[in-house]
């Protein structure tokens, strides 16, 4: 791999301190093709963001080739609760990393989701929480 890694601090900044959804997203997305260990808190703390309400399918995306075990609650809160577009991202992120879930966390992961799934405001996610709840089976 023959990336340059000098970009990764520079950009961080800008994702961390830009407000303009675009220039977020774009620099998400340039974050999206490094593997680097500083780059997952900085997505998560963006993404928890309230102000990015609306504006996290391009955040969530970028997280893919992020190592996202130690987010898999995170992810799971993003497909019950968030809009389709990143349920969908955050589902499919769950999905590559199945194998590789710990106990402890598939255990939080199936109450959370059995707990939505009794308490469904969206009827339309019924069908994907059930696809999550059989990806911790």
């Amino acid at each position: 791999d023959c990336q340059d890694s000098t970009a990764i601090p520079y950009l961080l900044d800008i994702l961390k301190s830009t407000s303009n959804h675009a220039i977020r997203d774009a620099v998400a997305i340039g974050l999206r093709e490094f593997r680097d260990p500083r780059i997952l808190p900085a997505l998560v703390s963006i993404i928890e963001n309230p102000k990015t309400k609306g504006h996290r399918g391009t955040l969530v995306y970028a997280l893919e080739n992020q190592d996202c075990k130690s987010i898999l609650p995170l992810l799971v809160d993003l497909v019950i609760n968030d809009v389709l577009e990143v349920s969908l991202e955050a589902f499919f992120i769950i999905e590559a990393i199945a194998s590789k879930i710990d106990i402890k966390n598939k255990k939080v992961c199936v109450n959370k989701i059995k707990k939505a799934l009794d308490e469904i405001v969206w009827k339309e996610k019924a069908g994907l929480l059930k696809d999550l709840l059989e990806i911790f089976k």
